[in-house]
């Protein structure tokens, strides 16, 4: 239940929303005059609200608000964006910039398999493991750093193909497949529906101007906040290959347990690219930036819609990149047929590719890809970027895509290697090594190219986790043995239901940690889940 002094928050905030991004459609788009000093005077004025604005753009902006804030305040991690990040890249990459992107990861229709779909950079990415992180979690799991509940293996081979499939304005989405923990039940996002009686395909089609008004949800302001603060230290050097540093795993694993910045922009339909079916594609978004974030509706909400700590980063740090390739746009529009009169809040689509950045600097219109690689000059006045954007497939139709986009060998290269490390896991587990530790074995294997290989190189893992188990349940026995107050028929139960907590956790352990940390870690988790049972170890 919404209270008084917050509703009338939230509907100042629509009422700004309304003003802005009916701003952007009738000064960019109905009237047709173009980017000028002018007209970017006019569209300030509408924004601080001297524009009348149709009770549509009201409506929309209403259900876009709320549907904004029960993902934020409901923690719905399953509608924030996925990052993606390689192990191992180029020596020339110059910054984060240049290897992190953004996505939506779904599941296949193939057992412990996922999808990520989203932003890619062949250029600077390098053969060897990725790591995808989602809602403070890396694949689904706790905010410990140490926990690995998935993940995936790209090779050079792979990256070369995916690069012949890219186009730099229009397209820079891969379609990704990825291991998961056997048995996890993950949760896809939630997709754009108008109706319960439309599917997404039917709602996208339906969207029409002037009212169409999503939202891009990026992780943009804080990747830019870090791509600055770890400039000189985001990799290192190890046997002539470059690594990404272990604090840059740790500082997104982080981020991605916040909720995103919304950014309002306005969705345009008819984009047609000559290499890519059409099917695939949305249309364009605009996102202005004045003097950013000052004018966004969404700035300074008092924690309503997003966390606070945004309120304290610089004005350059909102300025988008490349690292926003990927991000998620969200839509929810007013449907007096539903009982909230809301459509179903969720991704529209993705931003495939930046296609321009029209700016004002010095007083100079100009357009120039290179700089979305900087923050603006200090004369930046204002300016607007022109993004690509991609429907979302689900397990259902992900062939059309992947076809459509040119991916199909890079494709099955990729999910060779993932079926080819689960085939090892079940080896290791019908020669009868722990099914948790047989996982979490192979997840630490560099390169999965065929199981033979991927057994042979999980065995030092292997060894090492199994000297891990023994001891942790030889502690954690002790403590329940040393327990007076226990019966004895009381302690075989808390051993038996210890080992089996014990068991379930050997999957999320990290085997490259050291054994001292993976066995602090197990010890604190098998004590804590001891404690909630009333026995202090």
């Amino acid at each position: 239940m919404l209270m008084a002094q917050e509703l009338q928050e939230l509907e100042e905030i629509t009422s700004q929303s309304a003003n802005y991004e009916y701003g952007i459609y009738y000064y960019y788009i109905e009237k047709g005059e173009g980017a000028n000093d002018d007209t970017m005077e006019q569209f300030t004025l509408a924004v601080r609200g001297g524009l009348r604005v149709p009770q549509e753009y009201e409506q929309d902006a209403r259900c876009q608000v709320l549907g904004n804030r029960r993902a934020f305040k409901d923690n719905m991690f399953w509608l924030y964006p996925a990052m993606i990040v390689p192990d191992r890249m180029g020596s020339d990459t110059g910054s984060l910039v240049n290897i992190v992107r953004q996505g939506v990861v779904i599941r296949s229709n193939e057992e412990g398999v996922l999808w990520f779909i989203g932003g890619c950079a062949p250029r600077y990415w390098r053969s060897g493991k990725y790591y995808i992180f989602q809602g403070g979690t890396q694949l689904g799991y706790s905010t410990s750093n140490i926990k690995v509940g998935g993940g995936t293996r790209i090779n050079a081979k792979a990256l070369e193909k995916y690069a012949v499939s890219l186009n730099e304005n229009y397209m820079q989405i891969c379609i990704i497949p990825v291991l998961l923990k056997p048995n996890l039940q993950w949760k896809d996002p939630t997709y754009y529906t108008l109706t319960s009686n439309t599917n997404y395909q039917e709602s996208v089609n339906q969207l029409v101007l002037p009212s169409a008004i999503p939202q891009l949800l990026t992780y943009q302001p804080k990747l830019n906040d870090l791509a600055i603060y770890q400039i000189n230290n985001f990799k290192y050097t190890k046997e002539g290959h470059t690594y990404l540093s272990k604090s840059v795993s740790t500082h997104l694993i982080e981020l991605s347990s916040k909720f995103p910045y919304p950014y309002p922009g306005l969705y345009t339909a008819g984009l047609v690219s000559p290499n890519y079916p059409s099917q695939l594609f949305l249309g364009l978004m605009r996102v202005v930036v004045i003097n950013f974030p000052k004018f966004s509706p969404f700035y300074s909400t008092k924690n309503l819609l997003y966390p606070d700590f945004y309120n304290f980063l610089a004005s350059p740090s909102f300025m988008l990149n490349d690292m926003s390739i990927g991000s998620v746009l969200y839509l929810g529009k007013y449907s007096p047929s539903n009982p909230d009169m809301c459509s179903n809040y969720g991704v529209l689509g993705l931003v495939s590719g930046i296609t321009s950045f029209v700016v004002n600097i010095g007083g100079q219109i100009i357009s120039d890809r290179g700089l979305l690689s900087q923050p603006p000059p200090d004369d930046f006045k204002w300016g607007f970027y022109i993004l690509a954007v991609m429907k979302v497939p689900d397990a259902s139709n992900i062939d059309g895509f992947i076809d459509g986009l040119g991916q199909r060998e890079a494709v099955n290269i990729v999910l060779g290697s993932v079926r080819s490390a689960r085939r090892a896991v079940g080896s290791l587990v019908a020669s009868g090594v722990l099914a948790g530790i047989a996982f979490a074995a192979v997840m630490a294997v560099e390169d999965w190219e065929s199981e033979e290989q991927i057994v042979s190189d999980s065995k030092k893992y292997v060894e090492k986790l199994n000297r891990v188990y023994n001891e942790v349940l030889n502690f954690i026995n002790s403590c329940i043995e040393s327990q007076p107050n226990l019966t004895r028929n009381e302690k075989i139960m808390y051993a038996q239901q210890v080992q089996e907590y014990l068991n379930g956790l050997m999957y999320d352990v990290d085997a490259e940690e050291s054994e001292d940390d993976i066995i602090s870690f197990l010890e604190d988790e098998l004590s804590l889940y001891l404690e909630n049972q009333g026995i202090s170890c």
